[in-house]
């Protein structure tokens, strides 16, 4: 069976998300994958839409995504990373259907089919002060997660880290992370994602202030090249430390993963390498003695594919669920883009057995 024909669609969220799709379709199939959202999505969207026509008369079950970037510093590299990560979610999800089965099933061995999620809080907490996180976050555990993230240091960098601004900022942080934890009470996680805007003093200072609040995942606290700081924090942290979600592959979490810097790794499906990337990661991670919990802070798709993947993943913690952000717009909106495949309930994703990911647009409803 050949690929006919695809596209590519764009979905703006709200002012500050663009999600970006691509559809590939083979005789009654079609397959779905997740990109990157960029800084220009129409021209990344242009760049995939050059797959389509490459891919356009190759048989589905042996066409192959586009090369990786061979210098992960290129400028063009995350592009290109992203562009090879959909394509390749994509195929899988051609492959699925075509001998009919449920993508988690052809991955196999299926562990679970409800797989457990995170409420990530960040982006659908318009009320920035400690109060509005909290509110949020009793929310998300009411409605039956068992975690919760946030990303509390508005307007802290590297940079003015030791200025008053920054002092500010890091104070501010430390009483939203107080306030959510008050509110949810001891038995939920409670998750820190510090965007690599910490330097290393900065990070201790956190755990200082937060010694009498327990935080379950501290994330990103330190940016990636700096190794010394990261083994240095590793030997003083109370704390679970979690990073890796900007990793292309394999190749960019080896040093961390051979220095036992992560307690959980967290790559995005998007541009780590896609569904064969990520499921090939798997097995590495369980010899290393680490949990795996996909980035996952965007759309359905890359929520059901990443979903499949972990359900055969023998170490998996937890999966990113971007919570509430669509709210604004329309709360069902979401749920019905994909006619309802994406079911969340109790704070899991559950897993259907259609072919596939299970996915398709519903063209009644509003890009």
């Amino acid at each position: 069976m050949k690929i006919e024909s695809g596209q590519v669609r764009l979905f703006q969220v709200d002012p500050r998300t663009t999600w970006i799709f691509l559809e590939l379709r083979a005789g009654e199939y079609t397959g779905y994958g997740e990109a990157l959202e960029t800084t220009d999505p129409r021209l990344f969207a242009t760049a995939l839409s050059l797959q389509v026509e490459r891919l356009t008369g190759m048989a589905a079950d042996s066409a192959t995504p586009p090369a990786k970037a061979l210098a992960g510093e290129k400028a063009t590299g995350l592009m290109e990373a992203s562009i090879h990560a959909t394509v390749d979610q994509a195929l899988w999800d051609l492959r699925a259907q075509q001998v009919g089965l449920p993508l988690h099933r052809l991955l196999g061995p299926t562990l679970r089919t409800a797989i457990k999620l995170y409420a990530n809080i960040n982006r659908g907490t318009r009320d920035r002060t400690p109060e509005g996180f909290a509110v949020r976050a009793k929310a998300a555990v009411d409605d039956g997660f068992d975690a919760v993230k946030l990303a509390p240091f508005d307007g802290l960098t590297r940079a003015n880290g030791q200025t008053k601004t920054g002092r500010e900022a890091l104070a501010l942080g430390v009483e939203r992370v107080q306030a959510v934890r008050a509110a949810i009470g001891e038995g939920p996680r409670l998750m820190v994602d510090c965007h690599s805007r910490f330097g290393l003093a900065n990070a201790l200072t956190f755990l200082e202030r937060t010694a009498h609040t327990r935080v379950d995942w501290f994330e990103d606290a330190l940016p990636y090249n700096d190794m010394a700081a990261w083994e240095h924090l590793r030997a003083v942290s109370p704390s679970p430390l979690v990073g890796g979600e900007t990793a292309r592959g394999v190749k960019d979490l080896l040093p961390f993963l051979e220095r036992g810097i992560w307690d959980v790794v967290m790559p995005d499906i998007r541009f780590f390498g896609g569904v064969t990337e990520l499921n090939s990661l798997s097995a590495l991670v369980e010899q290393f003695q680490i949990q795996l919990a996909p980035h996952n802070p965007r759309g359905p798709v890359a929520t059901l594919a990443s979903g499949h993947v972990m359900a055969s993943c023998p170490v998996f913690d937890h999966l990113e669920f971007q919570y509430r952000e669509c709210e604004d717009r329309d709360p069902t909106w979401r749920e019905r883009l994909g006619y309802g495949a994406e079911v969340i309930r109790d704070g899991h994703l559950h897993l259907g057995e259609a072919p596939g990911l299970g996915f398709r647009f519903n063209a009644n409803v509003p890009g």
